[in-house]
């Protein structure tokens, strides 16, 4: 070990750096330009940002591929390619706009009715004008917030639609309860569904197939694997409240939710005879209702990650190429809906790497408390500093799929005051937290300036700074190489708190975090799951009785 950092120092070590180059249809010469700036900076692999480019999966891109790959063979580098033809991943390509309904999003919403009683032929209209996907799927009857059983019957129209909802209302106060399945979501509509696993794999069809059928001889050679760049549930997009915090959260009033068949057979499966009269709790956060949202969410995010996470991850492993990217780790999504992935460590389960990214000044020097505003809402420092490198270098540690390998997407949209200065500080916080990998942002081949996500690296030699950026990448790769092969030893484990979440009050992790690492004791982030896999982790008493192990 000690000759293998003696040759680290010395100049001889593994690459750690794979930065994206924005591919938007420039001519071959500006291609092969960029490509020598590229590996004349020491960096060896690059990341292709495939969503600008004109002609994505088409010809044209084909085309461009090919000159990329031949390219990258003279100057030695290798190449990841970033997987759909729209930013967040799901898109697959324009495919969804085209599928049949049972391939395209669905959700699971719900309206209230009030109903004064005793009412005899009770209706409520079950036709929806704005939603002509709208399709009637139960209803559960209420009072002081308890279900009571009311029958009910369904009338259709001529077409065979339910069309009303006829029932006698019992005296006093009655809310019912009326859910419907719907194909609208406001955001993102032309998306995958991420609990059904055909449809997820409508992406595979749509994408990574068509790649291995062009470039199939170059899979686990030049080409070494995909990137998806935050995909979510995509079930709304949430806005953000004063506070920072995403209101994605379950149990959210208005919120449609995730939906396939087989969420809907596991959540009956889990909740039994009273599965309909448990729902509504899905749109509220009342205590009674701690049990069913926890049991809906553990069953999504389980569903996200056998559906698209771990498909598309087995998919690259059986063609020798690997499976990397990042979800939406900001603002809490890591544990919530919409934009969220549910559970960042299923999230990131089935892929090769963990995976993280820092943009738009959510780490600014000395600035490690509260909350910062960055022109369209606030960022929770304490989440940026204390936890978001440590979400992924602990899936890093408790995943053996992924070596001991986090990557981190860094530098990108800070603007053009960040030189590299602050991009050292910035890859130093993520170094010390266990971080080995990184994914500059960005290389732009648009002509200067491109408004787009500054700084841009080289940007035709108009960056005064490009001339010493490759000695920052060589700091990287030498660093991270030597950090990277051993085995991480971390005293404290702090507990995952998505499942507290879910079912009711919980304290966030950033508080906790913070508090070890002011105090410079380091710490994993651990899933309540871990704990149930006994095959691969175990919990000990210490022997004196003071804590575990």
């Amino acid at each position: 070990m000690t000759a293998y950092y003696q040759q680290a120092l010395e100049g001889t070590y593994d690459n750690h750096v794979l930065p994206f180059l924005w591919m938007k249809g420039e001519s071959h010469k500006t291609i092969a330009e960029y490509l020598e700036k590229i590996a004349g900076a020491d960096i060896h692999e690059v990341c292709l940002e495939s969503r600008p480019h004109p002609d994505f999966c088409g010809e044209g891109w084909w085309r461009d591929l090919r000159f990329v790959i031949d390219e990258c063979r003279q100057l030695g580098l290798k190449l990841w390619i970033l997987d759909d033809a729209h930013f967040p991943t799901g898109f697959a390509n324009g495919a969804v706009k085209e599928a049949v309904p049972e391939l395209r999003k669905i959700v699971l919403t719900h309206r209230t009715f009030d109903i004064v009683g005793p009412t005899s032929a009770a209706s409520i209209a079950l036709a929806n004008m704005l939603d002509k996907t709208e399709r009637f799927y139960g209803v559960t009857f209420m009072q002081d917030g308890s279900p009571v059983d009311v029958a009910y019957r369904v009338i259709d129209d001529a077409d065979g639609n339910p069309s009303r909802l006829v029932f006698d209302a019992p005296a006093g106060l009655t809310q019912a309860c009326v859910m419907f399945t719907s194909g609208k979501t406001s955001y993102n509509e032309d998306y995958i569904n991420m609990v059904d696993r055909a449809s997820v794999a409508q992406l595979i069809d749509a994408v990574y197939e068509p790649h291995f059928e062009h470039l199939g001889d170059e899979f686990g050679k030049t080409i070494l694997g995909f990137f998806s760049d935050e995909p979510g549930f995509a079930n709304e997009k949430g806005t953000t409240g004063p506070d920072g915090i995403s209101d994605t959260l379950i149990g959210k009033a208005t919120a449609p939710l995730p939906w396939s068949a087989e969420l809907e057979r596991r959540l009956r499966a889990a909740l039994g005879e009273r599965y309909l009269a448990e729902l509504p709790h899905l749109w509220d956060r009342e205590p009674a209702g701690a049990h069913v949202r926890h049991v809906y969410m553990d069953i999504a995010s389980t569903l996200y990650k056998e559906c698209f996470c771990d498909q598309l991850g087995d998919w690259c492993r059986a063609r020798g190429v690997q499976y990397i990217g990042h979800v939406i780790e900001d603002k809490d999504c890591h544990a919530r809906l919409g934009v969220g992935a549910g559970h960042y460590f299923r999230a990131v389960g089935g892929q090769d790497m963990a995976g993280v990214d820092i943009v738009i000044n959510q780490l600014v020097p000395g600035m490690d408390r509260g909350l910062h505003s960055y022109g369209r809402g606030v960022w929770d420092l304490e989440f940026y500093n204390y936890v978001l490198p440590k979400l992924g270098s602990s899936a890093a540690h408790l995943d053996p799929k992924k070596q001991g390998r986090c990557m981190a997407e860094v530098f990108g949209a800070f603007g053009w005051h960040e030189g590299l200065r602050e991009m050292k500080w910035i890859a130093d916080h993520f170094l010390v937290r266990g971080v080995n990998w990184f994914v500059p942002h960005a290389f732009s081949m648009a002509a200067f300036p491109d408004w787009d996500c500054p700084p841009h690296f080289y940007a035709h030699g108009q960056n005064p700074q490009f001339a010493h950026f490759g000695q920052l990448m060589s700091y990287m790769n030498r660093t991270a190489s030597l950090l990277s092969g051993g085995r991480a030893t971390t005293p404290v484990a702090l507990l995952y708190h998505a499942d507290a979440e879910w079912a009711g009050e919980a304290n966030f992790m950033q508080h906790a975090a913070s508090e070890l690492m002011r105090a410079q004791v380091d710490f994993d982030i651990v899933p309540a799951e871990a704990f149930e896999d006994a095959g691969r982790y175990a919990v000990e008493i210490a022997a004196d009785g003071s804590g575990f192990s």
